[in-house]
């Protein structure tokens, strides 16, 4: 990744925050590790999510990702979401 790349990724991640919006890249970041048993940091998105939940339809990008940990959890996102 290019610097001139890298910088304007980070201003739009400070956007995104300032405006309370989960982008799905953050989201990515902050479900992926661990194990599929696991729930890992899928609490701080759902919080987000509550608040903003604009932000739903970037969870639903992961259901099909190539980590089967980011598609476990993203349903799972989603479905305490909606309770």
């Amino acid at each position: 990744m290019r610097f001139s790349d890298y910088i304007l990724e980070e201003i739009y991640r400070s956007e995104i925050k300032a405006l309370g919006v989960v982008a799905v890249a953050g989201v990515r970041d902050t479900i992926s590790g661990g194990t599929r048993t696991s729930i890992g940091d899928a609490d701080q998105v759902i919080q987000k999510l509550l608040k903003a939940p604009s932000g739903l339809a970037d969870v639903y990008k992961l259901f099909l990702d190539e980590d089967p940990v980011v598609a476990m959890r993203s349903s799972y996102v989603a479905m305490r979401v909606a309770e």
